[in-house]
């Protein structure tokens, strides 16, 4: 009995020792981990920048460091604020896991709310020990590296508008690195409307293999030549005037085939976009109106290049297919007051200024799938005469009207539908070379009588062409 006495107290003795070994080592690590989180959030405000928390404390079992209340003041003026930041470090310049909520961002003109982030395998860019920080500057995120991070319940508001974001996951996150984004649930509102539409709604959004990092690398330390090819796949898109539905779009896919330092090349493909005609944004729509046509919906394509140094944008094989009315070919040139693009940092507010594209030339292939039909059957239905009756009556007055007007260019007009109505195969060709350029906006305010005033200023031809 005495002898199991004794084997017991040894037992327990080891398990003591064990114990109390485990609780000192954890006890070691967990100061490790709040002099390591402090040296680092210290670095990242610099010598000049302030670090500010009311509470902190570390699990002994998972060696994560918990802060509460926390603010950092940069040198830059940039202030962040989180109620809550969790921490679990590995060393000085790497951490497992970093998540923070309730996080507030001032800088300049721009604020930024987070519900909640979550970033995996973190690694800082600096070492406490041996460098001297003046403090977390904005291209240093170039410098950052990280597996995963997540950002639940953004809200950003700017000079640009205001930008809502539900769910924004970035993955392989490092220089040089093909970096993929993931988006749920975007509104982007504008202080001032676009042709009509000031807000636009995304269900879903991804951009993969765009180098993000190299976004915020100062342009004069870039030293090799930086990939920008990437994908933009968006899906149920709509565009909102006061919260009233403009247009909607089933699927937009954007591929960027070619990247030379701010010059892009690409292709886009948007799938089942449907507009109403009592949009502002729908050229002639009070004559659609009247023809029966109360909504638009097709599909469009097109490749496009984009020089930043001389502003032009070309628009090359710009395929639309409207249902029940028109096909139409395409190929624009035309150029922008300013870059779009300044430090490799795309300018929303610009992009989204499209009305103010110069127009310097166009190319139309026009080919009626069912516009000549809807005209027919709606006449016909207004004058109690037959389809064929009314084509044949439509088919006459193009012809008077080719011969008696005053101007070349409404007897090719007029010469061209009337070709098309006897060879419904037959497409329209208009080739429009202005003197001047003409900005889309302008064209866009334009009704059906004002648009051929200035068809006949510029240089403008029309004809037919065999399928």
């Amino acid at each position: 009995m005495k002898k199991k006495i004794a084997i017991w107290a040894v037992v327990i003795f080891l398990i003591g020792l064990a114990v109390d070994k485990g609780y000192r080592i954890a006890h070691y690590r967990a100061e490790t981990a709040m002099n390591l989180v402090q040296k680092n959030l210290q670095a990242f405000v610099g010598m000049k920048g302030k670090l500010f928390y009311t509470d902190s404390h570390v699990s002994l079992f998972t060696q994560s460091v918990i802060l509460h209340n926390v603010r950092f003041a940069m040198p830059n003026g940039t202030i962040i604020t989180a109620k809550r930041i969790k921490i679990m470090p590995i060393d000085q310049k790497k951490m497992a896991i970093l998540t923070a909520n309730a996080v507030h961002i001032d800088y300049l003109s721009l604020t930024m709310d987070m519900a909640s982030l979550r970033i995996d395998n973190l690694k800082i860019p600096f070492n406490s020990d041996t460098e001297i920080f003046d403090g977390f500057l904005l291209q240093d995120i170039s410098r950052l590296s990280f597996k995963k991070a997540t950002i639940q319940g953004a809200f950003i508001r700017g000079e640009a508008g205001i930008l809502r974001l539900g769910n924004w996951q970035i993955n392989h996150y490092k220089l040089g690195s093909k970096t993929n984004q993931f988006f749920d649930h975007i509104e982007y509102v504008r202080p001032q409307s676009l042709m009509g539409i000031n807000i636009l709604r995304i269900s879903k959004m991804g951009i993969l293999g765009a180098d993000l990092a190299s976004v915020f690398v100062p342009l004069n330390e870039i030293k090799s030549p930086v990939n920008r090819d990437y994908n933009l796949i968006v899906q149920d898109i709509s565009f909102l005037q006061n919260y009233q539905p403009i247009v909607k779009l089933d699927k937009l896919d954007i591929k960027t085939v070619r990247s030379e330092h701010l010059n892009f090349a690409g292709t886009v493909q948007g799938d089942h976009i449907l507009t109403y005609t009592n949009s502002s944004i729908v050229p002639f729509r009070e004559y659609l109106q009247k023809i029966g046509y109360s909504q638009i919906n097709g599909n469009f394509s097109f490749d496009f290049t984009y020089k930043n140094d001389s502003r032009q944008l070309d628009v090359h094989q710009f395929d639309i297919e409207i249902k029940d009315m028109l096909k139409l070919g395409m190929n624009i040139q035309g150029q922008f007051p300013d870059r779009l693009i300044q430090h490799h940092v795309v300018a929303l507010n610009k992009w989204f200024s499209f009305k103010n594209l110069e127009i310097t030339s166009i190319d139309v292939n026009l080919h009626d799938v069912g516009f000549y039909k809807h005209i027919f059957h709606t006449r016909a239905e207004q004058t109690g005469e037959t389809q064929q009756q009314v084509g044949q009556a439509i088919q006459s007055m193009l012809e008077q009207s080719s011969k008696g007007k005053d101007f070349d260019l409404d007897r090719q007009f007029y010469t061209a539908l009337s070709e098309v109505l006897m060879q419904p195969s037959r497409s329209i060709q208009i080739n429009v070379s202005p003197p001047t350029p003409i900005k889309i906006r302008d064209l866009t305010t334009l009704n059906f009588i004002e648009l051929f005033k200035l068809a006949n200023q510029i240089n403008m031809t029309i004809k037919t062409k065999n399928p």
